[in-house]
């Protein structure tokens, strides 16, 4: 399928990024011998307007090779291939960048004695704080937590003291 497989990639907003190939067709793009995977690189443009984290969306249009048709797979419904959402952290402004280990932190409430059984990194996470540009001066970063919709009244929560 690779072989006959077009991939094309659009941006919605010009001039703030590059991707190093737009389009990918024929078993020359396609790793075909592996995964049928491709890579895109992403890289953001530098300029000189403060504009702050911005996005931009990279929209997949997938086509046969041969004549740019949808297509359409044995259940009779049509290949279709999702849209990317790509952040840009400008470096005209100062922001503070945070970084999940993966789609979100996540923990678990273990006792020490349990931590120590069960492997205590298999329910312990991090996530990353940097600058986006040098400061000027001392930065203060406060980390606050705060109640979330699981945090509501309860019973059990009442019965616990929460």
């Amino acid at each position: 399928m690779a072989t006959n497989t077009k991939l094309e990639i659009e941006t919605t907003v010009d001039s703030q990024i590059t991707l190093d190939k737009t389009s990918f067709s024929g078993s020359s793009d396609w790793n075909v011998a592996g995964d049928c995977k491709v890579t895109v690189n992403v890289q953001a443009i530098a300029d000189s307007n403060v504009e702050g984290d911005h996005f931009v969306t990279l929209i997949h249009t997938v086509t046969e090779n041969d004549g740019g048709e949808p297509i359409v797979l044995s259940d009779n419904s049509t290949l279709v291939a999702s849209s990317l959402l790509v952040r840009i952290y400008d470096k005209d402004i100062g922001s503070v960048i945070l970084k999940e280990t993966g789609a979100l932190t996540a923990t678990a409430e273990l006792t020490p004695n349990e931590k120590s059984n069960l492997g205590a990194f298999l329910y312990e996470d991090e996530y990353m704080v940097r600058l986006s540009k040098e400061p000027t001066a001392p930065v203060l970063l406060t980390v606050v937590s705060e109640k979330t919709a699981s945090d509501r009244n309860t019973s059990t929560n009442e019965a616990l003291g929460r």
